[in-house]
């Protein structure tokens, strides 16, 4: 989560010094905690951070981002009551167990303009199965007026090919040609120097190494991966 040191804030009770705990700032004017967080700061947790409803009481929320602390109040505005771990195993709270002990703080005043909303995510991804990342893409499929997908939808399976050599490097994806290239080209190294792979002196160098496979957005499986050699043209 980048950012997420001016995200974090103290939560404070109505005169106390010493926070109850922390927070994070979700939106403009929201702070997400800990709903026994809560129940602290307003004097007790099993009496209010227990209780359905949810506490009308002041709270104060100390942000740090700028030289000076800044002390805003809040109350709250959404409500998940905390339970014990003995209530959660029980048939009545287990269902509960995914949204319990949350507090979604309303501030009285904007936060110190340092201060940056934290991301839960991020957006979609434009690469696709098949590119080469931030170099080549396939082109553009007449039939769509869209970038070329061969792929196939999640959950079935997706059969690549990839050609790696001194003289040609191809992709094809489920047998249909993406783009071939050659590494260390004068086209192929104007598009290195224009992606974030600058700022790494060894992209794309060494001509020996290992073979990593890499998924980073969520499940991916991997079978019958073979590997041949082959010999160089001359």
């Amino acid at each position: 989560m980048p950012g997420i040191g001016r995200s974090t804030v103290a939560i404070l009770g109505p005169e106390e010094v010493l926070p109850w705990g922390t927070g994070v700032l979700v939106g403009p004017r929201h702070v997400l905690t800990c709903a026994h967080v809560v129940g602290d700061a307003l004097g007790d947790r099993n009496a209010i951070g227990k209780n359905e409803e949810k506490p009308e009481g002041a709270l104060r929320v100390r942000f740090t981002v700028a030289e000076r602390p800044t002390i805003i109040g809040a109350k709250v505005a959404e409500w998940s009551r905390y339970f014990e771990r003995a209530e959660l195993a029980t048939d009545e709270t287990a269902d509960r167990f995914l949204t319990r002990d949350l507090a979604l703080l309303q501030l009285d005043a904007d936060p110190p303009r340092d201060a940056k909303p934290v991301r839960f995510w991020h957006p979609a991804d434009p690469v696709r199965c098949g590119w080469l990342y931030a170099l080549y893409q396939p082109p553009i499929d007449p039939s769509t007026g869209k970038t070329l997908d061969a792929t196939k939808p999640a959950g079935q399976w997706n059969e690549i090919r990839l050609l790696i050599s001194p003289t040609k490097c191809e992709h094809v994806i489920n047998g249909v040609k993406y783009f071939e290239y050659v590494l260390g080209s004068d086209d192929f190294l104007q598009r290195v120097a224009k992606s974030k792979f600058s700022r790494m002196p060894l992209f794309a160098k060494p001509s020996t190494g290992y073979i990593a496979l890499q998924g980073d957005h969520g499940q991916v499986s991997f079978r019958n991966i073979k590997i041949r050699p082959i010999q160089a043209e001359k």
